[in-house]
């Protein structure tokens, strides 16, 4: 098992350096939980091995009470605008990966109170989203947010560095928060999947063009591909409103140029690794198993994101529902046969 040094990742309780060529083989090795430092706040979000996939969430927001200083004051924060939303920009409070950040549309409530906030996946979310997995944090408009000193990863040199960016937009796709929010950590420090799409494509959205495609992975994930990241991030859009209608959760992440991923959700718990699987884990294919998982090998995790996302019959259906949401497949290549002109 390999892993670079200055990483968060470890096997069997150690860390263990690992070549930077093999840190885009997906699934190359495990990891464990960063340790929380002792000077976060000690409110902590529901635990990810819980089984409540209820939908039900109390009544406070961590992002919120982070915003209006309830807790962790003076922590890093930044403001961003972007194509007229405004968002806050602030480190992971509770990292599955070192150094990650989150970015979560910004709070309205004058008052200080609680106040239902947007849950909801828009057009700029998924354009904000790409922008940081093809140009990291340069060309943003940043701002400062109070007194809130500015996070770090802004204001280094290196923050053109590559990022992966992800959604858990639903409680049954292992969202942390019902605010609505961006993960993101940079790219060297995980195992990147590198996954080719079928031959074959799903459904084109025919109101601009986007196509839907299934990947080539041992669980159903949907690849999107547009010209430019506003097409794209419409086609998501809809998406996002097409299975919040028909009562599927999905996992999102920006994965290259204006390509990004969709895995429709069975559920976010999984019985196998006792864990709730969100993005990241599927992104990477590196699963923390849960404290009733003694042993977790690549065969158990592997069912267990099988487990998560939509089996066979259920992909099959929810391919012709796209279909029937956005428009046949573009015309492709096909292979037919001639007759022989010799006898046999």
């Amino acid at each position: 098992m390999y892993k670079k040094t200055d990483t968060t990742y470890g096997y069997n309780g150690e860390i263990i350096p690992y070549e930077i060529d093999t840190q885009g083989e997906w699934g190359s090795f495990y990891v464990r939980r960063w340790p929380k430092p002792d000077s976060l706040p000690a409110t902590k979000p529901k635990s990810r091995s819980s089984k409540d996939d209820d939908g039900i969430k109390p009544p406070t927001c961590a992002l919120c009470d982070h915003y209006f200083g309830k807790i962790g004051q003076n922590l890093p924060m930044n403001r961003i605008r972007f194509y007229n939303e405004r968002y806050i920009l602030k480190p992971n409070d509770y990292p599955l990966v070192r150094n990650q950040l989150l970015c979560f549309v910004e709070p309205t409530n004058a008052n200080n109170e609680y106040l239902p906030h947007r849950l909801e996946v828009k057009e700029p979310d998924v354009r904000l989203s790409i922008h940081i997995r093809r140009d990291g944090l340069t060309d943003l408009a940043y701002e400062n947010v109070g007194d809130h000193p500015p996070v770090d990863s802004v204001t280094e040199e290196s923050n053109e560095e590559k990022w992966v960016s992800w959604i858990n937009p639903f409680t049954e796709s292992a969202a942390s928060q019902r605010h609505l929010h961006i993960s993101m950590v940079k790219a060297k420090y995980i195992p990147l999947a590198d996954w080719e799409t079928l031959p074959w494509q799903v459904a084109e959205d025919k109101s601009n063009g986007v196509v839907i495609s299934r990947f080539e992975t041992n669980f159903y994930a949907l690849a999107i591909d547009g010209k430019n990241p506003k097409d794209v991030a419409m086609t998501v859009t809809h998406i996002h409103e097409f299975m919040n209608k028909a009562l599927i959760p999905y996992s999102f992440a920006a994965y290259e140029k204006n390509r990004v991923i969709i895995i429709p959700r069975s559920q976010a718990y999984s019985p196998i690794a006792d864990q709730r699987i969100g993005t990241l884990e599927l992104l990477t294919g590196v699963l923390v198993p849960g404290e009733k998982c003694s042993r977790l090998d690549t065969l158990q995790r592997d069912r267990a994101f099988q487990e998560v996302t939509l089996g066979t019959n259920v992909s099959l259906n929810f391919d012709r529902m796209l279909r029937g949401r956005f428009g046949m497949p573009p015309a492709g290549k096909s292979v037919y046969a001639h007759p022989s002109r010799y006898s046999i």
